[in-house]
Formats: structure tokens, C-alpha cells, sequence
């Protein structure tokens, strides 16, 4: 069973690898980068698995498929259920993470 700061670690890069993926230069509106990605993880974070809420969250960004760490996010999966519920409690936090690992802040 992995601890809380081990899936912290392990959603920070993943979405922050996501993060750096996404053409912000084709997005709509004039939100600030954090805004978008975060509205848009929160729309996925609804869904029952690791992989759905992916799959969802890069369809709602517009990406196909972006270079990923595929060992964390099998890491994440193994642990389904808790890695959802702590990405569902603190989606804020892990957005600013995500996007600091990304380098925007």
C-alpha cells in the first residue's frame, strides 16, 4: 500500500507531464493556464478509475497521446482507489504542483 506522499509524488508528475503536453496557444478564453487545467481535472476526477479519469482529462485537453510516465501511472492503477479518492480531495493543490513540475509557475 503506497503512502499518501508517494501518490502525491506520483500525480504530480503524471499530470504535470500532461500539463506540459497541452497547446495552450490553441485553447479558448483568456483563463490563466492553472484555471483551464484545473476546471478540466475536475471534470475528470469523477471518473471511477485512474485510467477513464486520463483518458478523459486529455480528451477534454484535446490531446491524442502525450509522452506520458507510464510506470507511474501503472504505479497509480495498483492503488486505484486510493489514488482517486486523494486526487478527488486535493485536485487544487496537485493542479499547482503539476503545474509547477510543468514549469509554468
Amino acid at each position: 500500500m503506497m503512502e499518501e506522499s508517494e501518490i502525491k509524488e506520483h500525480w504530480i508528475v503524471v499530470l504535470g507531464s500532461v500539463f506540459k503536453s497541452v497547446d495552450w496557444k490553441k485553447m479558448r478564453g483568456r483563463q490563466r493556464r492553472t484555471d483551464v487545467f484545473e476546471h478540466r481535472l475536475t471534470y475528470a476526477v469523477h471518473q471511477r478509475d485512474v485510467g477513464t479519469m486520463l483518458q478523459k482529462l486529455l480528451n477534454g485537453l484535446s490531446l491524442q497521446a502525450p509522452p506520458l510516465p507510464l510506470e507511474r501511472i501503472v504505479r497509480l492503477q495498483q492503488e486505484d482507489e486510493l489514488s482517486m479518492n486523494y486526487l478527488r480531495k486535493y485536485t487544487k493543490v496537485i493542479t499547482l504542483h503539476a503545474a509547477q513540475y510543468a514549469g509554468d509557475l
